[in-house]
């Protein structure tokens, strides 16, 4: 179940470390916006030079300390390897600086009209947030029918406004008449095409399309020649199918000429160009969403994805620049659920932190009988992007700049109005432990057993979490233990120089790889994870015989035997792969509450706050320079073979 679903409320456990007092923690001040595309590319460029030093200096070490000749070409090759890797990542965003140069972005309001961040309660005292801006706990619910249900000629010609988008109709046009122009696509040397040579890093820029019934009409005087020069682009992060060859862009683009859309129009219900209604969008991306119903992948994943493109290709770096800017996501995907399963939480709050529109999607019946013109649309990924394992070497891509990554906290935080740079606390850190209702699964059945030993001093139930009290609790912490699930997208919420302890049930001990990745990601945060051993579990034998009978009905009496009383899954070539994976995450990892060992958490509680007190000694420069360290990037070690 989503962090925003949990009935009851998540309780929220506050330990004072060594008996130490709890401080309000005061607003800080606002942060400078995030530096521009030269400045990143200069950062870039800079470490680049320094990697490179530090792996020649590194070699030079090991030949005076005797090294053999094997161990030197060995060593040589990692300093090649990464030297390698810098320039094609620093190339590759020289590229993508031109597009992000030319783009018209709106300047950051003047100090004296920034909104303070407010200050924050003592979430012990009362829950976090109570008020209801914009989330609403009980949404009204959304008509499936009626999003797939395509709008009427007479109703689209009777309408004046979509989504906060105007709707020109007929003569009543704008002051300059929205005339069909050729579209054409941004090209970054001669021949080129769009930026990137590769289609997982490809990202093109499109002018003067126009969406027509679902699909996206590039108008040309040469069809065939202007369909030879668009190549594919992906439109999301993912590098497995149905995902990576389900979302080309060009699968949904048709190149035509102006007359045969005239007569598409014609054909469509006797439209015409200079009568239909149309609506005008000046930027537009075009994204698509994987894993929408989960909670921690649009928080872990697609936001951080989504802003990448935005800061990088776009120049749209600030959550400041939203209000000025006439920018709409588009969704490719094509079913409606995208819009019905997607957690309350994450639907109304995470969105408008980049857009003042709603999400559309491309195929909404609602645009029928209408032409949309988009005057600027983006679409693709990039050669960097947030997630695990899509964005590794493995699969032909890099982590995020540490730039980015730090543009990516500045954007929340501001719009949920949350203090921007809080440092933890290493005196007397704040300790937070998440549970959830039993009932639910991934509880800590012993919860008030280990509150009582860590000398435990303030209880509280928070209840109806939007994404703001949500941020506003993890950002107040300096020490997070949870199990290991949804919330995990929670967590660049946090201090820098804070810990988050990573909790998983038996049998699932490389789901650490995530939270590990993750924050390896965010490494410029300075959020540091650390890894219980896998806890022991009570399997919710009621609730697994109630919801999955079929698959528990494939084990035999041994198996079954073997797996409520010795808690072990059948070997995976005696049933079916799905019943094996089921066995293990389903429930193992959702259907089950875990007794926390109190001999794994204390020493994991001791070493967080070591991990506090050594970060504080760390310099900023030192720890920047060092945040998107390539030598480091090793398969073996760092896991990256995962699936």
């Amino acid at each position: 179940m989503l962090p925003s679903e949990w009935i009851g409320g998540p309780a929220c456990y506050l330990i004072p470390f060594h008996l130490g007092s709890c401080q309000d923690i005061l607003a800080t001040p606002l942060a400078p916006p995030p530096p521009a595309a030269a400045t990143l590319l200069e950062a870039a460029a800079t470490h680049t030079a320094a990697t490179t030093a530090a792996a020649a200096e590194h070699l030079e070490t090991l030949a005076n300390a005797g090294l053999g000749s094997g161990g030197l070409q060995q060593a040589a090759g990692h300093q090649s390897e990464a030297g390698q890797a810098l320039a094609e990542l620093a190339a590759a965003n020289q590229a993508s600086s031109i597009l992000a140069a030319n783009a018209a972005a709106s300047p950051p309001p003047p100090d004296a009209q920034r909104t303070p961040a407010p200050r924050l309660p003592r979430f012990y005292d009362k829950p976090l947030y109570t008020d209801k801006l914009r989330y609403d706990p009980n949404p009204p619910k959304v008509d499936r029918k009626a999003l797939e249900h395509k709008l009427t000629r007479e109703q689209a010609y009777n309408r004046t406004e979509f989504m906060g988008h105007r709707i020109y109709q007929g003569a009543e046009e704008p002051e300059e008449p929205l005339q069909l122009k050729y579209s054409s696509h941004e090209v970054l040397a001669e021949g080129s095409g769009c930026i990137g040579v590769v289609y997982e890093h490809r990202v093109c820029t499109f002018y003067d399309l126009v969406l027509w019934a679902g699909r996206m009409h590039y108008i040309s005087p040469d069809p065939e020649a202007a369909r030879a020069s668009i190549p594919d682009v992906q439109l999301t992060y993912i590098a497995s199918d149905p995902f990576r060859l389900g979302t080309n862009l060009t699968s949904r683009l048709l190149v035509t000429s102006p007359d045969n859309l005239t007569a598409l129009l014609a054909a469509d219900g006797g439209d015409e160009w200079g009568t239909v209604p149309k609506m005008e969008v000046e930027q537009s991306l075009l994204i698509n969403l994987a894993y929408w119903n989960n909670y921690g992948h649009l928080l872990g994943e697609l936001g951080p994805v989504v802003h990448n493109t935005m800061c990088t290709y776009m120049g749209l770096c600030t959550h400041q620049q939203v209000a000025g800017t006439d920018l709409q996501l588009w969704l490719y995907n094509e079913l409606p659920t995208v819009e019905t399963t997607m957690p309350a939480a994450a639907q109304q709050e995470l969105w408008p932190c980049f857009s003042r529109y709603p999400l559309l999607r491309l195929l909404d019946g609602r645009l029928n009988h209408t032409a949309v013109v988009l005057r600027r649309a983006v679409a693709g990924v990039g050669s960097t992007c947030r997630a695990f394992p899509w964005c590794r070497p493995r699969y032909n891509r890099m982590p995020p700049l540490p730039g980015i990554v730090r543009g990516w906290k500045e954007r929340m935080h501001r719009c949920l109005g949350l203090p921007l740079d809080r440092v933890s606390n290493h005196t007397h850190p704040r300790i937070v432990f998440i549970n959830r209702p039993l009932g639910h699964g991934r509880a800590f059945i012993n919860m008030e057993e280990t509150v009582q030993r860590l000398q435990v001093s303030r209880v509280a139930t928070l209840e109806d979490e939007s994404l703001r009290s949500q941020a506003a609790k993890y950002a107040a912490s300096d020490i997070v233990v949870q199990m290991h699930g949804a919330a995990l997208g929670n967590v660049f919420f946090m201090p820098r120089g804070a810990v988050y302890v990573d909790v998983v049930p038996e049998l699932n001990e490389d789901k650490h790889a995530w939270a590990y990745f993750m924050l390896k990601d965010y490494a410029a945060l300075g959020i540091n994870p650390i890894a219980l051993p896998p806890q022991r579990v009570e399997l919710m034998e009621y609730t697994i015989n109630k919801t999955m009978r079929g698959h528990l009905n494939t084990l035999t009496k041994t198996q079954r035997r073997a797996l409520f009383e010795d808690h072990r899954c059948p070997e995976p070539g005696t049933v079916f792969w799905d019943v094996y994976s089921i066995c293990v995450i389903e429930w193992f990892m959702k259907r089950s509450n875990c007794y926390l060992d109190y001999a794994d958490l204390k020493p994991a509680i001791d070493q967080a706050v070591n991990h506090m007190q050594l970060w504080r000694h760390k310099l900023d420069s030192a720890y920047t320079i060092n945040a998107y360290d390539l030598t480091d990037l090793q398969p073996d070690r760092d896991l990256l073979d995962l699936i």
